[in-house]
């Protein structure tokens, strides 16, 4: 058994001594501020925690490590320290995504306690370890000598609730991401729920000869395990073709290191990821097709029809013929770059629940409409049998066509836990005037100042059918505005005063 301390109380472990602490912290006591963005790499800094008053990786370190230990995570912060260092980062615009916020807040913590001034230059180390994405490093670092200044004053900064041009206006649930309180898909925790893990193909191309899953299916906790056989449904789906399948089936030919397999399902994360270690794969490897113009010519076909996915012309402007005569130098080469990764660090998840026939699905993708058809296609159900809902994703309005779905029709959740939902609604009524930042999920990256109504009225029909007015002030007034120029086709890049990068 270990004892140690968690955020001041006296704890007890008797589990494998080998697991992680971030796995403990998050399984066990469900505590989600820490979160997993490597699985265990020590490379993200995202699961950063404080033991014995060091900086401490919890997805690298082992529960044997804590013994006799003092661990306090970000849940376990005074709330005057812990709402300064997030309303600091909230201030400076230093919180995008929020998904590695909650390390660089430790980070920040365990600095400052033991370096209360520091410079410039030892904060920008201290950050080193750890990845972001969204933000951008330099708002990270204003945002810790904000808290650095701030801390001993003991006055927690609050945002300005009235932006002016040239102003900042805090990000729509920015505090709730800094201190790990907005969950994402892998934070949410059903009843009963079961964990999947994928099998994944070792080799770029090579014939699936068998898949033998008995000793994973006899391992401790196991649910189930299913394969392209169990599919009841369409098993190969695809955005712009019906090309991908969900499971390559004995006798095909997989085409990248990671297609999809098996899927093991087990009663915990741990036990379903050792089963799935545990099946057998066997491969007629085959030699791959590694260059793309390559591709044009070779007899190894990865789609049915060959290799090209699209032949599509985009035609803007003048003809490039016309305006190359009139340039004075022209040049001609040829470029070529490395792959680029999206570079997200929050784990791919997604949380089904069985549902009136059907299944709910809490997704992190922006594509949900596309998701649900393919799900309802896979699992051969009626698509009003799948519900898809997007987690969080940042803002505060989503209009229907973003999605991909060619309705008027808008959700705007400007107060938590309260969606508005209007059906073909229209403007009826303005007051007044205001000026501030916008964003859109349709622009990642950007943002601009905006002029907006201060007051407005909309007209629309709601879920149940029934017509209804509703009148918005404030950020509710510009998100009626900002999304219903949405169905109108238009874009607030279209009106905005100045533009400038998150």
């Amino acid at each position: 058994m270990i004892a140690f301390r968690l955020n001041g109380q006296a704890t007890t472990y008797d589990g494998d001594p080998a697991v992680s602490l971030l796995s403990y912290l998050r399984n066990d006591r469900h505590l989600t501020a820490a979160k997993d963005g490597c699985s265990g790499q020590a490379a993200c800094g995202a699961c950063l925690v404080e033991l014995n008053g060091k900086a401490c990786l919890a997805c690298s370190t082992p529960m044997s490590k804590v013994t006799d230990g003092d661990v306090v995570t970000l849940e376990g912060l005074p709330e005057t320290l812990r709402r300064t260092l997030g309303m600091a980062f909230v201030n400076r615009g230093a919180v995008q995504c929020g998904f590695c916020t909650p390390g660089f807040l430790m980070r920040a913590k365990v600095l400052l306690q033991t370096n209360p001034n520091p410079t410039r230059e030892e904060v920008v180390k201290a950050v080193r370890p750890h990845l972001c994405r969204c933000t951008g490093y330099v708002k990270l670092v204003d945002a810790i000598l904000d808290a650095a200044t701030l801390l001993p004053e003991g006055n927690i900064p609050e945002p300005d609730d009235n932006p002016r041009l040239g102003s900042g206006w805090p990000k729509y649930g920015g505090y709730e991401r800094a201190v790990g309180t907005r969950p994402f898909v892998n934070d949410i925790d059903a009843p009963g729920m079961a964990h999947g893990a994928i099998v994944f193909s070792e080799h770029p191309r090579a014939r699936v000869l068998a898949i033998h899953t008995d000793e994973a299916a006899d391992m401790p906790g196991v649910v189930r395990i299913l394969t392209a056989d169990d599919i009841p449904g369409e098993r190969v789906l695809g955005l712009y073709a019906k090309d991908w399948p969900v499971y390559i089936k004995v006798g095909e030919v997989t085409r990248y290191i990671g297609d999809a397999l098996a899927c093991v399902v087990a009663e915990t994360e741990a036990e379903a990821r050792a089963a799935a270690a545990c099946v057998k794969v066997d491969y007629e490897v085959l030699t791959p097709l590694l260059d793309m113009e390559e591709a044009e010519t070779s007899p190894i076909h990865i789609h049915e029809n060959g290799n090209i996915l699209l032949d599509k012309t985009i035609r803007r402007g003048e003809p490039v013929d016309e305006a190359l005569v009139r340039c004075a130098f022209t040049a001609e080469a040829t470029y070529r770059t490395q792959a680029v990764e999206h570079a997200f660090i929050e784990p791919e998840a997604t949380l089904a629940v069985p549902e009136a026939g059907g299944v709910r699905l809490y997704v992190q993708s922006q594509g949900i409409w596309h998701d649900k058809t393919d799900i309802a296609a896979l699992l051969h159900v009626p698509t009003p049998k799948v519900t898809v809902t997007l987690a969080d994703s940042g803002g505060v309005g989503l209009a229907a066509p973003q999605v991909g779905v060619l309705r008027r029709l808008v959700v705007i959740e400007v107060e938590e836990d309260h969606p508005i939902f209007l059906i073909n609604p229209e403007i009826i009524y303005e007051a007044g005037e205001q000026e501030g930042p916008e964003g859109c999920l349709s622009i990642p990256g950007r943002s601009g100042i905006v002029r907006r109504p201060m007051k407005v009225t909309v007209r629309a029909t709601g879920r149940d059918g029934k017509a209804f007015e509703m009148t918005g002030e404030g950020l509710l007034a510009r998100a009626f505005c900002h999304e219903i120029d949405h169905l109108d086709g238009k874009l607030y890049t279209d009106i905005a005063i100045s533009m400038e990068d998150k």
